[in-house]
């Protein structure tokens, strides 16, 4: 018993299309044609179909030249469109290539500006950085001289302090002086002061 669905019409159909495309009507090809049906039952439908045309593998039907012309031609289209698909892709790929070599060609040169500036900016950096070193050296050097000359003038400064110390002492020992000698003056002139006086005056015969 044939499997429902797999009757002579539907194996006999089949077998005709396949002729048709030009392919062998084999059970291989008919079962994939239909997509069922078990080898055993299109074996005796096909065997049955080939009884009634004896004639059918050797002689192929206009239709199937036809057909064949039909897919040759689409063939050639299809490949036609793909051929023109792939140059325009490749076109297409190649200006982009070009935009992007472009691009980069581009960046390449804003890395090298950017690089030049940026040597430039270091090279004036290293410069400042020098100029503010030597600056900073003569700095301590200046601040170093003038220490040692206000340490200097610290030393004359104390010294002339001392000595102007040991001059008021002096003076004040010399004014002392003075005043011990104004004093003994004084002293010695009143002193000779009443012998002159006492020499002027006469004699007392009773003395």
């Amino acid at each position: 018993m044939p499997r429902p669905g797999i009757t002579y019409e539907s194996v006999a159909q089949a077998a005709q299309e396949l002729l048709d495309l030009g392919e062998r009507p084999t059970i291989k090809n008919v079962r994939a044609r239909l997509h069922t049906g078990s080898p055993n039952t299109i074996h005796r439908h096909l065997k049955r179909w080939k009884a009634t045309n004896p004639n059918a593998k050797l002689h192929p039907t206009k239709l199937s030249l036809e057909f064949t012309a039909a897919l040759f031609a689409e063939l050639q289209r299809y490949a036609r469109a793909v051929n023109t698909k792939i140059t325009q892709q490749l076109e297409q790929a190649e200006t982009e290539n070009n935009e992007l070599k472009q691009q980069l060609q581009e960046q390449k040169n804003q890395h090298e500006h950017h690089q030049t500036q940026q040597n430039q900016q270091n090279t004036r950096h290293q410069r400042q950085t020098l100029k503010h070193t030597l600056e900073i050296k003569e700095n301590r050097k200046e601040i170093k001289r003038l220490q040692n000359l206000l340490e200097k003038e610290k030393h004359l400064t104390i010294k002339h302090s001392l000595q102007r110390e040991n001059q008021q002492r002096e003076y004040h020992k010399a004014q002392q002086t003075i005043e011990k000698l104004k004093k003994e003056n004084q002293t010695l002139k009143a002193q000779l002061a009443i012998q002159r006086k006492a020499k002027t005056q006469p004699t007392d015969p009773m003395d």
